[in-house]
């Protein structure tokens, strides 16, 4: 928060007064405070629209705030700029799970799981998704593996 109270912050490079936002904005996010990581992630975005990492907190604020449609509108905007990008993949599969299309999450799970994320916080979020989707097919000692695996 100091950076974006600098007064020079207008001419500073746009990337990374992005990543302040951002940055800002997730830590408000994992506070529970909504509306203020909302007004942050929103602030990163008019300085750079397609900033994959704003638009993926954006994704999972929404995820948050109980608007699935949403977020995937804004996880599908991510995934159409960097394909790629575990985190976004992750969201998305988020979104699917909470939208209830269990082969489309399955699926996202998979492509991320042949990625072999080397990031532990990727892991074990992809180890938690795998488990929560094992919960809702109701294989329980399967989901239970996997959320000791992402406790790990």
């Amino acid at each position: 928060m100091a950076i974006l109270q600098r007064k020079d912050l207008a001419s500073g490079d746009p990337r990374a007064v992005a990543r302040a936002w951002r940055l800002a904005g997730d830590e408000a996010r994992r506070g529970a405070r909504l509306e203020v990581a909302a007004e942050r992630y929103r602030k990163g975005l008019e300085i750079f629209p397609d900033d994959v990492a704003l638009l993926t907190g954006l994704a999972q604020l929404e995820l948050a705030n109980n608007r699935p449609a949403s977020a995937r509108e804004t996880v599908e905007k991510v995934l159409a700029i960097a394909a790629d990008d575990v985190s976004a993949m992750l969201v998305a599969a988020e979104v699917d799970l909470a939208q209830n299309q269990l082969e489309a999450a399955g699926k996202r799970l998979e492509d991320v799981r042949a990625r072999k994320p080397d990031h532990p916080l990727s892991q074990a979020r992809l180890a938690q998704l795998s488990g929560r989707l094992l919960e809702i097919s109701e294989d329980y000692d399967g989901a239970l593996d996997l959320y000791r695996e992402a406790v790990k």
